[in-house]
């Protein structure tokens, strides 16, 4: 019986580390394209908004509204010229669109930010922004119930404008590097990071002082994305541009001590684009390009633990902007090409779970008009920290031929060991 035992034990570790390769290569196999939406003209942005369950899309002329539910537009909302940067405030049920207006001191009352209900889809408040810098990307900083929004300038210091959610009035202004553009928000330290494009380098803004409190070095910083962590331990992921010689990369900056600790070289690509982290599978979705033999098209891929896990080839050679990811249906927006948005299934499925506390979002199942979720402290746990391993979807792949039969072999012994346990047992109650 003990040899039967080993056996079985052997075939029941053998059977849990195929059940964990056949996950992965699950999630690996069922990324791709699962919906095309057409929306309005140059889409530039997209926030993911999880108590409605929609992805609200920055485009030309307005505001345009998807229902991930059946992938559809289900609004379109007139807001201010020249919209670019949106983000989801959780806290409101609310969206914040910074509109660029038209480049140029000449059209400086056009520059504003747009604030909307996802209640009625409507306009509820416009915010001016003075000034000869054009705003462009907006973050939401749940502990606060704050919204920064960057204003690009190419030859001196941007600013970053802090917008009360309360009043929808200014309560900040905040100088950073020179041509700021995309910024995360950190709720475990409760910071803003800024890229600086001008500058090579990536400010670090307090939200309790409002006031940079760190500047961390990053040779031509593009955008950026947040992961959690579990325990206060997370991570800024800051794309690096490539050129025709030198492959992009991804500079990985721990929050806990605002400085570089690793470097994701893409050999593949030359450009990386937008990104975003997808906690639900512990992976990087990243717009990766490859200009070595002239102009193709940008690919999605996905990058867990350094490397390329998937790629997702788009429809056709165009630029890819912002990206949300939709923790629900477990799903990538990603705004392309002239007028689309395309929807990545990154084969998780629908998640039961309430996003993490980190990324301040309600649960699923919690109505529209939402409380201001609390920022954790060091000491606190995310309700969901991401997992490399996530369960397959249903439609789970067979296992590779190897596998198989070496499973078989393992089922053979065992039977073999057993139907020989069984005759002696037998010999000896006959004897």
């Amino acid at each position: 019986m003990a040899k039967i035992k080993a056996l079985l034990g052997i075939l029941l570790v053998i059977i849990a580390i195929c059940g964990g390769l056949a996950s992965v290569e699950s999630v690996h196999a069922s990324i791709g394209v699962v919906s095309t939406v057409t929306v309005g003209n140059y889409p530039e942005d997209v926030a993911y908004d999880s108590g409605k369950g929609e992805g609200f899309v920055a485009a030309d002329g307005g505001l345009w509204v998807i229902s991930d539910i059946n992938n559809t537009v289900v609004a379109t909302i007139p807001i201010g010229k020249g919209p670019f940067g949106v983000a989801y405030d959780s806290g409101k049920g609310e969206i914040f669109t910074a509109n660029m207006g038209h480049v140029g001191s000449a059209f400086n009352n056009l520059y504003s930010v747009s604030v909307i209900s996802d209640n009625t889809n409507s306009l509820v408040a416009t915010i001016n922004i003075s000034g000869t810098d054009a705003p462009s990307y907006v973050a939401y900083d749940s502990g606060k119930g704050e919204i920064f929004v960057t204003s690009v300038n190419s030859i001196q210091p941007g600013t970053v404008t802090v917008i009360s959610d309360e009043t929808n009035t200014i309560v900040a202004n905040i100088t950073v590097g020179i041509e700021p553009g995309g910024m995360v928000y950190d709720s475990w330290n409760s910071e803003i990071y800024v890229v600086n494009t001008g500058s090579d380098s990536v400010s670090v803004i307090s939200d309790s002082t409002n006031s940079v409190v760190a500047t961390i070095p990053v040779k031509s910083p593009g955008s950026l994305a947040y992961d959690p962590g579990t325990g206060g331990n997370g991570s800024i992921y800051v794309t690096t541009e490539g050129s025709v010689s030198i492959p992009a990369s991804i500079s990985v900056i721990s929050d806990q001590t605002n400085t570089v600790t690793k470097t994701i070289v893409e050999e593949n690509s030359t450009t990386i684009g937008e990104m975003v982290y997808d906690y639900g599978v512990g992976a990087l979705f990243v717009t990766s390009y490859n200009y070595t033999e002239g102009i193709s098209s940008p690919s999605i891929v996905a990058i867990k633990n350094g490397a390329v896990v998937a790629t997702v080839p788009t429809p056709e050679v165009a630029l890819t902007n912002g990206m949300a990811y939709d923790f629900v249906k477990g799903e990538v927006f990603v705004a392309f090409g002239l007028n689309s948005v395309l929807v990545i299934s990154d084969s998780s499925g629908a998640s039961a779970s309430p996003s993490p506390t980190a990324f301040a979002s309600p649960s699923p199942a919690v109505t529209p008009t939402l409380e201001p979720t609390p920022i954790p402290t060091p000491t606190q746990t995310p309700t969901l920290s991401p997992s490399p391993t996530i369960a397959p979807s249903p439609s789970v792949p067979e296992f590779p031929t190897w596998i198989a039969l070496l499973l078989t072999l393992v089922a053979i012994s065992v039977g073999g060991a057993v139907a020989a346990q069984r005759r002696k047992l037998r010999r000896q109650n006959f004897s």
